[in-house]
């Protein structure tokens, strides 16, 4: 059987990241042949689901954690009696469950064999770097908080830190997870903040922070500094049973050295956004790259 790609075509309405990853899931689809899976996911080093088809097992997922995958060639192929991992580009792999046991090694050397037919996950590869160009001070500083915390109370509750603007931008993350979720949560983020800052005339005092507590998640939310008329705010993203008040004090002792790193490099910081994305895919699919 011969190996079908499926290409991006500028015509067509597929100039986002959900796009480029559903296609990508319909190229794995029509190369695994004649043996229905029971899920497909795509998936990073990390084991982060980015999209999938089917009914996705946890369990599953939790059996390829922890495997040195920057290490794998691309075409590596790890296996058990009813799922396969195969890595098929620098960051990213299909993992497919399959409906039936002892059907994951034939349905893994059908997709193995039309390697080339998956040569567009390099083109996810290429957004995904792009989006992650901003490996400077701001993210420096994000990473010694988060280090900071880490290490003092030796505990993994602390998931995720994002520096955003009032308007919902991105501006640095700390932490692994899909960039819609960084874009979702900088808008809450923002929200969060200019509610606080309609209680300021009120109560006549100034906006400090904001907690929403969910089951087993709190979300905070600090104000920063105002930069180019833009309010900065600084988002984290913890379990329910992290030290809330050492987090805050952590936060914000750094707050005060991200305020003067956005100050000098908030002309310099890429500011992501999901239509910055969608130019990057729009280059690719004009042959821009």
């Amino acid at each position: 059987m011969e190996a079908k790609t499926v290409k991006i075509d500028p015509s067509q309405s597929v100039a986002s990241l959900d796009g480029l990853l559903e296609s990508l899931l319909h190229t794995v689809e029509v190369n695994l042949g004649r043996r229905k899976p029971k899920s497909i996911c795509i998936v990073d080093g990390d084991m982060n689901v980015w999209a999938s088809r089917g009914e996705v097992d946890a369990s599953v997922i939790s059996k390829y954690k922890g495997i040195p995958f920057d290490r794998l060639e691309a075409g590596s192929l790890l296996h058990d009696s009813s799922s396969f991992l195969l890595k098929v580009s620098d960051r990213f792999g299909v993992l497919v469950s399959m409906s039936e046991s002892d059907l994951s090694m034939i349905a893994a050397a059908n997709l193995k064999g039309r390697l080339g037919a998956l040569s567009e996950f390099y083109k996810l590869d290429k957004v995904v770097s792009e989006v992650e160009k901003r490996k400077g001070k701001l993210e420096a500083l994000l990473s010694e908080a988060a280090r900071s915390y880490q290490l003092l109370t030796q505990r993994g509750d602390l998931h995720l830190l994002v520096l955003c603007d009032s308007d919902g931008r991105v501006l640095a993350w700390w932490g692994s997870t899909h960039p819609r979720l960084l874009w979702e949560l900088a808008a809450l983020g923002a929200a969060l903040i200019q509610m606080g800052k309609a209680g300021e005339e009120r109560l006549r005092a100034p906006f400090e922070n904001a907690t929403v507590m969910y089951r087993g998640y709190q979300l905070h939310a600090f104000k920063v500094c105002e930069a180019e008329g833009r309010l900065i705010v600084l988002l984290a993203v913890a379990s329910s049973t992290a030290n809330l008040g050492l987090l805050r004090v952590k936060l914000a002792r750094h707050a005060r050295h991200l305020e003067a790193a956005v100050r000098v490099e908030a002309k310099r910081t890429l500011k992501v956004t999901e239509e910055d994305v969608e130019k990057i895919l729009e280059k690719f699919s004009a042959g821009g790259y």
